[in-house]
């Protein structure tokens, strides 16, 4: 997949080095307190208490998560999204599998780090089934990196979008976790 080969530097004009990796060490961070808090939340549960939560119960646990002073406000819009979409999951059955996990296949020499993985009863066929998702924290995932660039053959007839990237990365963990010889042979829909 290829990067962009040239970043949108007028935004940066007459910023001192310091303050830009400041800038993207602020937004790095971001994401990284999200996940964390993420992980914290779906890991503070004792068994079965998750299902008889109600949605303020869970966002009193959400928002108290790290301790006394609880989380910056520049981080509650994002977290809210966090519910609503554990909200919906749960209304369509989901239930958290794991958070965290690291997988790889060795046949294909694929790794990667998945943010969490829900599972449910498929009400018509009573298999389990496995949903992938891997949490974001950015508005610019519908932004082009460049729209003239495509992504490298066999997959030259995608345009290099985050959005298409990252529905790649999901699909990737799903290659991994549906395959036998790796040693998951997960039904990931």
């Amino acid at each position: 997949i290829k990067n962009p080969a040239k970043r949108n530097l007028e935004k940066y004009e007459g910023f001192c080095r310091k303050e830009i990796l400041d800038t993207w060490e602020g937004k790095s961070n971001f994401g990284t307190y999200g996940h964390r808090t993420i992980q914290l939340f779906y890991e503070s549960f004792e068994l079965g208490e998750y299902d008889r939560m109600t949605l303020s119960q869970k966002s009193e646990r959400l928002f108290g998560i790290r301790g006394k002073d609880g989380i910056p406000v520049e981080y509650h819009n994002a977290l809210r999204q966090f519910l609503d979409l554990d909200r919906k999951l749960a209304l369509e059955g989901w239930k958290i599998f794991r958070t965290e996990w690291n997988v790889f296949n060795p046949l294909y020499n694929l790794a990667g780090g998945i943010d969490a993985v829900f599972s449910r009863e498929n009400p018509d066929t009573n298999v389990i089934e496995y949903n992938v998702v891997d949490w974001k924290f950015t508005d610019k995932y519908l932004r082009f990196w460049n729209k003239s660039e495509y992504l490298y053959y066999p997959l030259d007839s995608i345009t290099n979008t985050r959005l298409n990237c990252y529905g790649l990365q999901t699909n990737l963990y799903g290659f991994i976790l549906r395959d036998q010889e790796a040693g998951y042979n997960l039904n990931v829909t």
